[in-house]
């Protein structure tokens, strides 16, 4: 009797040890040492997303900021725990913390719209290589009693190369929603050699090609590029950029995460450029099929051009508008949307020709 009671003892000591542990963080999960968060759950679970962003080039003995986001239930609040093979972590702010070398919370932070993220640092090596991440996330209730109900799951290794030498600096690269399109913009602070940037769309662990935009090859000054894509569908989407050199050799980043909902309005989105010369892309959603007309008023409001007038299906469209001769100023376009039952719908905006 006594050998069980001091078993059971034992046990509970364990779980009360655990569960005290990891309010406060705990390290040693990831796949780089360790099998997850078991004493929440034996295996990982799908229902939880865990991921890593930030730059997968970096240069040698210098310090870049990443992130680690994680989505899925119970959601309530989240706990994790980051790694690396050969660089050095350190916590961002004070929500996390450093424990015998790897990164882990300081107490479980709460959930907002189904995600919690942290920040941190990453000091790559100074020696020239690869170098990998690794991740684990656990979404729980909150209650102190690491059970079943809690879930986790591991990132995807997110491997970094140790270089000498970067040649486009890039300030920075993020993702936003605007009605049914989503907008992909980035900055470079300085390019050398640059032969452009291919882009991809990630959804459901699949990558599409969406075009290649080209660089400004060597150029000292801030450059700006934007891309605005229409998924076709309800999604979690994330963007690659792949900048390529014209000696071809690459590199890639990855943006942050963006949650498509459905739509059920009808939107006529900003034309893209803006200002435009001579040539612009005007980009429409409509949640059912009809008639579109669009047609373009200079600013006296006389009708100088047609660019649509067909059938569209519902979706998100492009349609690409040629400014030809006219002279620089200011245009309307209008976008005239006939679908049966409902009332016509018209939408306007402003375009500004500079040639």
């Amino acid at each position: 009797m006594k050998i069980w009671l001091i078993i059971i003892g034992l046990f509970v000591s364990a779980v009360v040890y655990s569960s005290v542990t990891s309010m406060h963080g705990i390290t040693g999960l990831t796949r780089l040492n360790g099998e997850g968060c078991v004493c929440h759950n034996f295996t990982s679970s799908g229902t939880v997303n865990v991921s890593i962003t930030g730059p997968d080039s970096v240069l040698a003995g210098s310090i870049v900021q990443y992130t680690v986001k994680m989505t899925g239930s119970p959601g309530v609040v989240g706990g994790m725990n980051v790694a690396a093979r050969n660089g050095s972590l350190s916590p961002f702010d004070t929500t996390s913390r450093i424990i015998d070398g790897e990164l882990t919370h300081t107490k479980p932070k709460a959930f907002s719209n189904d995600t919690v993220t942290w920040k941190f640092s990453y000091q790559a090596p100074t020696s020239l290589g690869w170098d990998t991440l690794y991740a684990v996330g656990l979404s729980a209730n909150q209650d102190s009693i690491p059970t079943s109900e809690d879930k986790w799951n591991f990132s995807p290794n997110f491997p970094v190369k140790v270089v000498s030498f970067i040649p486009v600096e890039l300030s920075s690269f993020t993702t936003y929603l605007s009605r049914s399109e989503v907008i992909v913009s980035w900055i470079t602070s300085s390019e050398t050699n640059n032969k452009g940037f291919n882009l991809y769309r990630i959804c459901d662990s699949k990558e599409e090609l969406l075009g290649f935009i080209p660089g400004n090859g060597t150029s000292l000054e801030t450059n700006r590029y934007q891309f605005n894509d229409s998924p076709s569908r309800v999604g979690r989407y994330r963007y690659r950029l792949e900048q390529v050199d014209f000696n071809g050799t690459s590199q890639s980043y990855i943006s942050n995460e963006v949650f498509l909902a459905g739509v059920t309005d009808f939107h006529l989105l900003e034309n893209y450029p803006n200002p435009f010369n001579p040539g612009t892309t005007i980009s429409f959603y409509s949640p059912a099929g009809g008639r579109v007309r669009i047609d373009i008023y200079n600013a006296a409001g006389e009708f100088v051009s047609s660019a649509a007038n067909s059938f569209f299906p519902a979706g998100n469209h492009k349609i690409a508008w040629n400014a030809g001769s006219l002279p620089t100023g200011i245009y309307f376009c209008r976008l005239n949307i006939e679908v049966t039952p409902s009332a016509p719908v018209s939408k306007t905006i402003k375009m500004v020709l500079a040639k």
